[in-house]
């Protein structure tokens, strides 16, 4: 059937599920049709995440009101992108330039709070937000030099997820979003099943695929580093910030299925926000310990992660390094400024007086390193919308530091090029008003058989420069030796 064309306004016209007005462009709110899979049929699907489908998502992500929630998300419908070129909505063949990305996704995101209230995920936008995409909401001049060549903000819409939850993803759904409204129920329902039965077929783990990440390097050198860790605590003593996240961004050789280094990643960070999303012409794989924010049921949650141990090799050196990270006055003293950003940050969306520090500076462990964790709670403004919740939020104090803006300017002349989608948010924008984004750490960006990945160590005015070097060593995993020739398979 040809798409159909309402002339609904001189200035005002849909076409083909997209409002086009004389000031721009916005998603119409789609119908949303729900089907429940039973055991027999979710059993078929169990590894749905697995099937190479171009534009396809995955999220596991810990629930803010506990287990945890797992989304895939197929069949690409539209897409949002910036860069320093401008914002693009992109359907199919079509490309509009948009004035306001922020406002764009407000508007095209109707929040519908009444519909499936059951589920954490009833269909909207999938992907990330970085940490220069908060450079337009503040004077600070962003980098132009962009090396791994990516958007500042990207996010998908699809029209077919698969929402799992319940103890051991007992229960699954099936959402079908119509943006065309061309369609009856009845068709639509009998399309999903069919679409359903198609996957099946190929739902089945490869299993067998390898992969070679190698010739990994630096975009800087020890040295260099800690010049500008140096430089960094001068301006600490001067006055000019209290804090700033320094980074290093590493890169190398991939060659293989970006799935199957998912499933590595996974099975070796079981309990933490994981993440993949094919965006095309690139990837994004990661396995995140920290939360930036979550909205659940008008409740926002932020985990902010500060001070960091190596992990010993033996429970005993765990245990050292732990009693280590207590006694460290000033591992403490960035974990409490953090927490008081991260509280600050909230308060300019939440009630008065709603602000909670559920947990306080608890011990974590994961793969690679110990952390003091913090979880900060509020109730959020009946006026906010989930993207005024981010532009209040990013980035994360974890990420940049304080006071916030001034160290940002200071990383910008530092480390001299975009961060991408590092130190930002990865997740989802939900239409039943939730939202969930981890903050973009301990993640890999795939592109054109390049792997790229980078981490940060926060700079105080008691900072040992080495110290800071071997810490962001130690967050991708890597030892003191043998840098240079590091190889996973």
């Amino acid at each position: 059937m040809a798409p159909r064309l309402y002339v609904l306004h001189k200035q005002f016209i849909c076409l083909w599920g997209i409002f086009l007005f004389s000031g721009g462009i916005r998603l119409r709110k789609p119908n949303i049709i729900r089907q429940r899979l039973k055991a027999e049929e979710k059993n078929k699907l169990r590894n749905i995440e697995d099937i190479a489908k171009s534009y396809k998502a995955v999220l596991e992500f810990p629930s803010p009101s506990g287990g945890r929630t797992k989304i895939v998300a197929f069949n690409l419908y539209a897409e949002i992108m910036t860069s320093i070129d401008g914002t693009f909505f992109k359907k199919g063949q079509m490309k509009k330039k948009v004035n306001n990305p922020h406002e764009f996704i407000k508007a095209s995101l109707a929040i519908d709070d009444a519909l499936y209230p059951d589920l954490p995920f009833i269909g909207g936008s999938i992907g990330f937000a970085g940490y220069s995409y908060s450079f337009l909401f503040e004077e600070i001049d962003s980098p132009e030099m962009n090396p791994v060549g990516i958007p500042d903000f990207h996010f998908l819409y699809h029209t077919d997820y698969f929402i799992y939850s319940g103890d051991d993803f007992s229960e699954c759904s099936h959402l079908h979003l119509d943006y065309e409204g061309e369609r009856s129920e009845e068709e639509l329902a009998k399309n999903m099943k069919y679409f359903r039965e198609k996957l099946s077929t190929y739902s089945q783990a490869s299993g067998n695929e390898m992969y070679l990440i190698h010739g990994i390097k630096s975009n800087t050198n020890q040295e260099k580093f800690i010049d500008t860790v140096n430089e960094l605590k001068s301006r600490i003593r001067n006055g000019d910030i209290f804090q700033a996240v320094l980074s290093q961004r590493w890169t190398g050789s991939f060659r293989g299925d970006p799935e199957d280094y998912y499933g590595k990643l996974k099975q070796e960070h079981p309990d933490t926000f994981q993440f993949h999303i094919n965006f095309g012409s690139y990837h994004i794989v990661g396995c995140s310990p920290e939360r930036l924010i979550a909205i659940d049921q008008g409740v926002i949650h932020s985990n902010p992660i500060a001070g960091t141990r190596r992990r010993g090799s033996t429970l005993q050196e765990d245990e050292e390094q732990i009693a280590s990270l207590i006694a460290d006055e000033k591992e403490k003293a960035e974990h409490v400024m953090l927490v008081d950003l991260a509280r600050n940050d909230l308060g300019k969306i939440c009630k008065p007086e709603s602000l909670n520090i559920k947990r306080f500076m608890e011990i974590e462990s994961f793969k690679n390193v110990i952390h003091l964790v913090s979880e900060i709670t509020g109730q959020l403004n009946e006026a906010i919308h989930p993207m005024d919740a981010i532009k209040a939020c990013l980035p994360a104090g974890t990420v940049s530091g304080a006071p916030k803006i001034r160290a940002m300017q200071l990383i910008s002349e530092a480390e001299q090029e975009r961060r991408g989608a590092y130190g930002g948010g990865v997740g989802f924008i939900s239409y039943g008003g939730e939202l969930d984004l981890a903050l973009a750490i301990r993640m890999m960006v795939i592109k054109d058989q390049q792997i790229h990945f980078q981490a940060g160590a926060g700079i105080v005015y008691d900072s040992i420069p080495e110290n800071e070097w071997y810490e962001t060593l130690h967050k991708v995993g890597f030892k003191e030796d043998g840098i240079n020739d590091f190889t996973y398979r």
